[in-house]
């Protein structure tokens, strides 16, 4: 209980500590003053909003908040196109590291075939590894 007798007792002490909320606008041989006292000897403007400045600035807040949701609508499709467009990018760039390493196992393994390959069979394996040397080259290393 004392704890929240003490929140209490705080909670008092600092709105009562606090400053008015009222703003005044002074002009005084020209240059103008805020404050939160009546101007004592100077020209005071009201700085109250009149019902139909609040009307247009509501409807000019609406307006603003619908060009915000749309150019916030566009940004999120713009968005969506770009990771899609990255996604694809990635996967096309997977396919082709997929298709390297095979074509790579593929060439390995024609010179292995040439490297064993008997003496009738020796040109049809050097075509072999030669032509899949230059489709590996073709595809990989550019």
């Amino acid at each position: 209980m004392k704890r929240g007798s003490r929140l209490l007792f705080a909670g008092l002490f600092l709105a009562l500590s606090m400053p008015a909320f009222a703003i005044y606008k002074c002009e005084v041989d020209g240059k103008f003053s805020y404050g939160d006292t009546p101007c004592p000897n100077g020209k005071a403007f009201d700085l109250a909003v009149s019902a139909p400045d609040a009307a247009t600035a509501r409807q000019q807040a609406s307006r603003e908040k619908s060009v915000l949701r749309h150019l916030e609508n566009d940004r999120h499709k713009r968005e969506a196109r770009e990771e899609k467009k990255q996604q694809q990018v990635a996967r096309a760039y997977a396919n082709r590291q997929k298709k390297c390493v095979a074509l790579a196992r593929r060439r390995k393994w024609a010179d292995e075939d040439l490297a064993s390959a008997k003496l009738k069979s020796i040109e049809k394996a050097k075509r072999k590894s030669r032509r899949l040397a230059e489709e590996y080259d073709a595809q990989c290393n550019t």
